[in-house]
C-alpha cells in the first residue's frame, strides 16, 4: 500500500503540473516507508522499483498528452468542416436540419475549447511573443508612439511574475466594413493580404461565402468566427492562433431588434504568452432607424457594465460623428453614457465612409468630414495605452463597385 502511495502521490504532482516532490523529499519518504516495511517484515520493493513505476506513470502521462493533442486535431478538423458548410449556406436548404447542424457546431466549439484548455494545462508556458504594428505604411510621426515591447519586458523575478505578466501584453486590431454587396470579395481578400498583419481583424458586411476567403487571405496562422445573424451582412472576427486562443464565442442575440439586424459578435480571447484575457466585440449597428440604433447602444452599455474582462469594441456604429461640431447622433451619446465605454479617438479625424447619393450623383461625398467607424474600450482596457489610426490608401475614395465604401482603421492596446 505504501509503495503504491509513493507512485500515486508523485504521479499526481506531475499530472497537476506542480513539478512533483524534490529528490530530497522523495528520498526521505522512501526511508520512512522502508523502515515501516522492515518493522512489518514485508521487505517491500526497492527504491529502484518505485522509481521505475514512477517513470512508467510519467510515460503514461506523455502518451495521454499525445492522445489529447491528436484528439484536438481531429476535433479542429471536424469543426473546420462544419464552419465551411455553415459559411457557404449549405445548410440553408435542409429545413429543420439547420438546427441540428447549428447544435453540432456549438457542441464542437465547446469541446475544442475544453481540449485547448486541457492542453494548455499540460504543456509548459511558451516564451512571450511580440505583437507589433509593422511600420512600413505608418507616417514617421506615428512610428515613435507605436513602439515595440522592450526586450527586457520578460525579465522578472519570481515574486513579480504575476504582476509583470499584465505589463507585457499588447494587441493590434484592424476594423473594416468591406461592403458585402457593393465590392468584389476577391479584391477585398487581396487588399487584406497586402496590408500589415494584425493580431485580430473585425470585418463588417461580410457575405457568407466570403468568410473562408478572407481568413485564407491572411495565412495559416489565422482562424475565424462569424455571426449567424445579418443575412448577407455578417460580422466576422479573425484572430492569430500563434498569439491567442479562443476561450469562447458569443453572439448577443438580445441586442438585435426583432432579429432584423446584426447581433454583436464577441471573441473571448486569451493571450498565450501572458494569460491575459480580452473580449473583442465586433458591431454593426442599425442605419435606417435611429431609435433602434440608440437602443442597441444603450444595451451595449448595460452588457459591458456586467463584464469583468477587459473589452475592446470595434466596427461600424453609424454614429454620424461630425468633425466640425465634434458631436454624433443620439446613438453616440447613448454609447458614452455613464462612462462605461471610452471612445478611442483616432490620432487624426479622417472621413471613414464615402457616400454619393445615387439618385443625384455629383461626384462628391455627401457626408464629408464625418465618421461611422469607431473603437471603444471598457473595463480594465479603459486604463490601457490606446492608439488608433484611420488607414488612407491611394485611390480608396471615391469607391467603385469593386472596392469598399469604408476606410479601415487600426488600433493598438497595451496594458502598461
Amino acid at each position: 500500500m505504501y509503495r503504491i502511495s509513493i507512485a500515486c502521490v508523485t504521479a499526481c504532482f506531475l499530472f497537476l503540473g506542480c513539478g512533483g516532490p524534490s529528490a530530497t523529499d522523495l528520498y526521505e519518504f522512501e526511508k520512512r516507508v522502508s523502515a515501516i516495511e522492515k518493522s512489518r517484515g514485508t521487505g517491500g520493493d526497492s527504491l529502484n522499483q518505485v522509481t521505475n513505476k514512477v517513470d512508467a506513470l510519467t510515460d503514461q502521462l506523455a502518451t495521454t498528452q499525445q492522445k489529447i493533442a491528436q484528439r484536438l486535431n481531429e476535433v479542429e478538423n471536424a469543426l473546420s468542416e462544419i464552419k465551411t458548410k455553415l459559411s457557404r449556406n449549405d445548410v440553408a436548404a435542409k429545413g429543420n436540419d439547420t438546427t441540428i447542424d447549428a447544435s453540432a457546431f456549438t457542441k464542437l466549439e465547446a469541446r475544442i475549447m475544453e481540449l485547448e484548455s486541457e492542453i494548455a494545462d499540460l504543456r509548459p508556458s511558451p516564451k512571450p511573443e511580440r505583437s507589433l504594428i509593422p511600420e512600413r505604411d505608418l507616417p514617421a510621426s506615428q512610428r515613435a508612439t507605436m513602439d515595440e515591447v522592450p526586450d527586457d519586458a520578460g525579465k522578472t523575478s519570481k515574486t513579480d511574475r504575476t504582476k509583470s505578466k499584465s505589463k507585457r501584453f499588447d494587441i493590434t486590431l484592424l476594423s473594416w466594413n468591406v461592403e458585402s454587396e457593393g465590392s468584389d470579395p476577391v479584391l477585398i481578400a487581396k487588399q487584406l493580404s497586402e496590408m500589415n498583419r494584425y493580431d485580430v481583424y473585425g470585418l463588417c458586411e461580410v457575405l457568407p461565402e466570403s468568410i473562408e476567403l478572407f481568413v485564407e487571405a491572411l495565412g495559416r496562422d489565422y482562424r475565424t468566427i462569424a455571426s449567424r445573424s445579418g443575412f448577407n451582412d455578417r460580422l466576422q472576427i479573425i484572430y492569430n492562433t500563434k498569439k491567442f486562443r479562443l476561450l469562447r464565442r458569443l453572439e448577443l442575440q438580445e441586442i438585435n431588434f426583432e432579429y432584423r439586424y446584426r447581433s454583436p459578435l464577441v471573441a473571448h480571447l486569451q493571450h498565450k504568452a501572458t494569460g491575459q484575457q480580452i473580449m473583442v466585440m465586433n458591431n454593426h449597428l442599425a442605419r435606417g432607424r435611429a431609435a433602434v440604433r440608440t437602443k442597441q447602444a444603450s444595451q451595449l452599455v448595460e452588457w459591458a457594465r456586467e463584464q469583468r474582462v477587459p473589452i475592446v469594441a470595434i466596427g461600424d456604429y453609424n454614429f454620424d460623428y461630425v468633425f466640425r461640431t465634434r458631436t454624433g447622433n443620439d446613438g453616440f451619446a447613448a454609447m458614452l453614457r455613464d462612462n462605461i465605454w471610452q471612445w478611442v479617438e483616432p490620432a487624426e479625424l479622417i472621413d471613414t465612409q464615402w457616400f454619393d447619393n445615387p439618385n443625384a450623383p455629383d461626384g462628391r461625398d455627401d457626408f464629408e468630414g464625418s465618421m461611422l467607424d469607431f473603437a471603444f474600450v471598457a473595463g480594465a482596457a479603459a486604463k490601457w495605452k490606446k492608439e488608433c489610426r484611420i488607414i488612407v490608401r491611394s485611390g480608396d475614395f471615391p469607391d467603385d463597385e469593386t472596392t469598399s465604401d469604408h476606410r479601415p482603421f487600426e488600433l493598438r492596446l497595451t496594458n502598461r
